[in-house]
C-alpha cells in the first residue's frame, strides 16, 4: 500500500472515530449500549462517511438529528448511528435482522460498475429493509437507488429528479391526501427490485439545539444593515461547475462589504455565535442554479431553528419546496436580493417580529414526528415490525433446523473519498 493511502486511511480513519464519538454525544445516544439496544425488537440503524477533514458530520447534522428523532418516537424501535467505515460499522451491520432497517446518509462512493460500496445485496438477503438518505439527488439519485427498496430526498426537487427518464411516472405532486410518499415503478432503473419507495423528509426543527442558541438575542437590530451574512462558500465544490462565485460576485458588487461570507464555523459553539448575531441570511445555490429546479437547503433548518429565527433570502427553488417554506424564508431572482435586503433590513421593529414568527411556524410544521407523519415512515415501521414478527412466528412454529453460522457481511473499508472541498449542503 503506497504511503501517501495508508495515510489517507489512517486520517480519514481518525476523523470518523471522532465525528463518530461527537454525533452520539451530541444526539444524548450511548453508542455501546448493547443492553438497551437488545431489549427493543426492532433497530433502525443510521450512518454515514466522514471526510477527512472530520466536517460532514456537522454539515449532515440537521439530517441525521431529524432522523434519530423521528425513530425515537416510534414504539418497540431503537435507534443506532454512526460515521466511517470502522469497525464498530462492520459490527452493527452484522447485528442487524429481519425486518430491521438500514439508512445510509450521502454522499456514498460507488464501485467501477456503479453500484454502492456498501453490502446492500447481503442485507436484503437477510431481510433487512434499505434506505438511502439522498443529499445530492439530483446528480446521484438514479445510480444510488438501484439496491435500495427507498429514497428518502429533502427536496421535492430531489423526488421528481430521481425518478424523471428513470420510471414510469414522475412523483406525484402533493395533493395527493397530504402525504409525502409514493411508490413508482422504476424497473428500467432498478432491474432486480423494480418498485421504489420515495419519501420527502427534509431537515426539520432540531430538537436538542445547543444552550447558547436557546438564549440567542438579536441585540443589533438597529444594525440590521451592516450583514446579510452566507452560511457557505462561494468557490468550493466537488467541481467549478458547482461553484456560486458567479452570483456571488454579483451580490457582492452590490452589497460590498456587506456581504460576509462564513465557511469557519465547524462546531456548534463557532455556529451559535453567528446565528446569535445575524438577522438577515442568504441561500445561492450550487452552480448559482437560477431555473427554480433546486431544494431549499440543509443550513435553513439551523437558522430556523434558533429561537429568534432568522429572516432568509434565497434564490428560486422548486416550485413545490418554495410551497413547503411559504412564510418562512423570501424567494426572489439573485439579481432582487440586494433590493430586498435594503426594504426589509430598514425596518428595525418589523424584521425580528417576522423572524421570531418564521422560527415559530417552521417548529410546527418541520417537527420531527409530523415529517414522519406525513412521509407516512410510521406506517412502514408498523408493516416492518409485523411482517418480521409474524416471520419469526413461522420459524418457531417450524420444525428444528441444525443452526447455521451468522451470515458474513462484507464492507469496503477503503476511504471513502469524499472531496474535502464540498459546500455546505
Amino acid at each position: 500500500m503506497p504511503r501517501s493511502y495508508a495515510n489517507l486511511v489512517a486520517r480519514e480513519l481518525s476523523a470518523s472515530l471522532a465525528s463518530d464519538s461527537w454525533l452520539n454525544t451530541r444526539l444524548g445516544l450511548n453508542g455501546t449500549d448493547v443492553a438497551a439496544r437488545a431489549a427493543l425488537p426492532r433497530r433502525a440503524l443510521l450512518w454515514h462517511d466522514e471526510r477527512v477533514d472530520g466536517h460532514l458530520s456537522f454539515l449532515l447534522f440537521p439530517a441525521t438529528a431529524t432522523l434519530v428523532a423521528g425513530f425515537r418516537l416510534a414504539s418497540g424501535w431503537s435507534v443506532r448511528v454512526g460515521v466511517g467505515r470502522t469497525l464498530r460499522f462492520v459490527n452493527e451491520l452484522a447485528a442487524l435482522r429481519r425486518g430491521d432497517i438500514f439508512c445510509w446518509v450521502n454522499p456514498l462512493t460507488l464501485t467501477a460498475d456503479h453500484r454502492p460500496a456498501l453490502p446492500f445485496r447481503e442485507l436484503r438477503a437477510r431481510g433487512v429493509h434499505l434506505v438511502l438518505y439522498s443529499t445530492e439527488s439530483s446528480k446521484w439519485c438514479p445510480d444510488r437507488a438501484k439496491m435500495v427498496d427507498e429514497v428518502w430526498e429533502f427536496g421535492w426537487a430531489g423526488l421528481q429528479a430521481c425518478t424523471t427518464g428513470s420510471c414510469k411516472q414522475s412523483f406525484p405532486a402533493p395533493s395527493f391526501n397530504g402525504t409525502r410518499a409514493a411508490t413508482v415503478d422504476c424497473a428500467a432503473l432498478k432491474g432486480d427490485v423494480p418498485q421504489l419507495t420515495l419519501r420527502l423528509v427534509p431537515p426539520g426543527y432540531l430538537p436538542s439545539a445547543p444552550a447558547a442558541l436557546e438564549h440567542a438575542v438579536h441585540d443589533d437590530a438597529p444594525h440590521a444593515c451592516e450583514r446579510l451574512q452566507f452560511l457557505g462558500s462561494s468557490v468550493q465544490g466537488l467541481q467549478p461547475k458547482d461553484w456560486r462565485v458567479g452570483c456571488f460576485d454579483v451580490l457582492k458588487r452590490a452589497l460590498g462589504s456587506r456581504l460576509v461570507e462564513t465557511y469557519s464555523a465547524w462546531d456548534d459553539r463557532s455556529l451559535s455565535r453567528i446565528l446569535a448575531s445575524g438577522g438577515f441570511y442568504l441561500n445561492l445555490h450550487k452552480g448559482c442554479e437560477a431555473g427554480g429546479r433546486s431544494p431549499v437547503t440543509f443550513r435553513t433548518s439551523r437558522i430556523l431553528s434558533m429561537p429568534l429565527g432568522g429572516v432568509i433570502l434565497s434564490e428560486r427553488c422548486h416550485p413545490l419546496d418554495e410551497a413547503e417554506f411559504r412564510g418562512l424564508m423570501h424567494f426572489m431572482p439573485a439579481a432582487d436580493i440586494p433590493a430586498a435586503f435594503e426594504r426589509l433590513c430598514r425596518d428595525s421593529s418589523a424584521w425580528p417580529r417576522q423572524a421570531a414568527r418564521a422560527h415559530r411556524r417552521f417548529r410546527a410544521r418541520f417537527e420531527p414526528q409530523r415529517l414522519f407523519e406525513r412521509a407516512r415512515v410510521y406506517e412502514l415501521l408498523a408493516s416492518l415490525n409485523r411482517k418480521a414478527r409474524q416471520a419469526e412466528g413461522t420459524r418457531t412454529a417450524a420444525p428444528a433446523e441444525p443452526s447455521a453460522p451468522a451470515p458474513r457481511v462484507t464492507t469496503n473499508l477503503a476511504p471513502c473519498t469524499v472531496d474535502t472541498t464540498k459546500p455546505t449542503p
